[in-house]
């Protein structure tokens, strides 16, 4: 019951392109065989080439089932694809959680170095040895792996702020 069949999409723009399917007779002489289970799926999957290029991505399956032609294997790829997104988000909170711990120790350690409270290097103060605090400890958070975001908030500053900061050097 399958179809032996080539095809690739040839995309001419966001909206048209042209879709070439070859017969098994065609597909037999090129590397890329596949079998597929119906022309509908064999042209739905081709129409999502057009828009999206990556077969694993969440976009190209969720665009799959939006045109009915959802199989095992999509069903497959989609699970795969949802438990890597879960692990890489797994994985950063981690990650996060892990340098939030750190953060007290290290601007402790900033304050010490440059003999200021913490509420001076987090607060509204510009003069220059301030600001130059408050890059230290920007640029050690940074290193934690923390986020532009998540420094601006430690710090009590907007990320474009903690952006200036780090190329101050």
């Amino acid at each position: 019951n399958y179809i032996e069949a080539h095809s690739h999409c040839h995309p001419r723009d966001a909206q048209y392109g042209t879709i070439c399917i070859r017969d098994s007779s065609v597909a037999l002489r090129t590397p890329l065989n596949v079998h597929y289970r119906n022309w509908q799926w064999l042209i739905a999957h081709e129409v999502c080439h057009f828009r999206i290029a990556n077969h694993s991505t969440r976009s190209f399956l969720e665009l799959m089932r939006q045109l009915g032609q959802f199989t095992e294997t999509e069903e497959w790829q989609l699970q795969l694809v949802e438990k890597r997104e879960k692990d890489a988000k797994l994985k950063r909170e981690r990650e996060h959680q892990t340098a939030m711990v750190r953060v007290p120790y290290i601007l402790e350690a900033v304050c010490q170095k440059f003999r200021l409270s913490r509420d001076e290097i987090i607060g509204r103060g510009r003069t220059a040895y301030v600001v130059e605090a408050r890059r230290e400890a920007a640029q050690r958070l940074r290193k934690t792996g923390l986020t532009l975001q998540a420094i601006g908030r430690i710090l009590n500053r907007h990320h474009a702020t903690i952006i200036n900061l780090l190329k101050g050097d």
